[in-house]
């Protein structure tokens, strides 16, 4: 989880402070990406797992649900102490952005 929010950081802090060949190409394939509809991609996720024949696999496998539950409230546990550290800078910005005048 950490890498997921570290990675795309980077790349953002990347694109707005050095200027490098083919930098401005590639933000626009970012741009461009976002654009796409969920859809779009999931259909050819669909394709893929079934030409790999793993369609309906769920429920052939025994799934360990104590260690499945103890991941989720592990990988949330960072979440929530992040959001508890800095809940006064969340309300306050959501609070100014609500303020008319």
């Amino acid at each position: 989880m950490l890498l997921t929010l570290m990675l795309p950081a980077a790349a953002g802090y990347a694109f707005a402070r050095f200027r490098f060949r083919g930098g401005h190409v590639l933000f626009m394939l970012f741009v461009v990406l976002l654009i796409v509809p969920t859809p779009m991609s999931i259909i050819p996720l669909y394709v893929i797992v079934s030409d790999l024949h793993l369609m309906d696999t769920f429920f052939q496998y025994h799934v360990q649900w104590p260690y499945y539950f103890a991941g989720l409230s592990t990988a949330i546990i960072p979440i929530v102490v992040v959001y508890l550290v800095l809940q006064r800078q969340f309300i306050s910005g959501m609070t100014a952005g609500a303020v008319r005048g």
